[in-house]
């Protein structure tokens, strides 16, 4: 899985560089998971490069965003396309989980 960990500000950015599917899904957990298992509660997802995400990787980001949460943190999304958002929609994660059009958006809202 094409993957790259950044900083922003000081909040990890994990940019995914291809889509989410079931030959990958293992891969993206682990990388979520060694965020968390690095105490980094507070995370931005760029999921610019990301065209399509199957349920399996949709479960991922469930699992992982429970465990920052019972860490007192957040998960935050970036540039999801039309159809990554409408999955979000569909699944009502949207409610759960924040969406922004921009890393420096994201990096704000945890601030309020």
């Amino acid at each position: 899985m094409e993957k790259k960990i950044t900083d922003f500000n000081g909040i990890p950015v994990l940019m995914l560089g291809e889509d989410i599917v079931t030959e990958n899904v293992e891969e993206f957990n682990a990388v979520m998971l060694e965020l968390v298992n690095n105490e980094n509660y507070q995370f931005i997802i760029n999921l610019e490069n990301v065209n399509f995400m199957c349920s399996s990787g949709l479960g991922v980001i469930v699992s992982v965003f429970k465990r920052v949460r019972e860490n007192k943190g957040d998960i935050k999304l970036v540039h999801m396309n039309d159809r990554i958002h409408r999955l979000f929609e569909i699944t009502r994660l949207n409610k759960v989980i924040d969406s922004f059009n921009s890393i420096e958006q994201a990096a704000e809202s945890f601030n309020k």
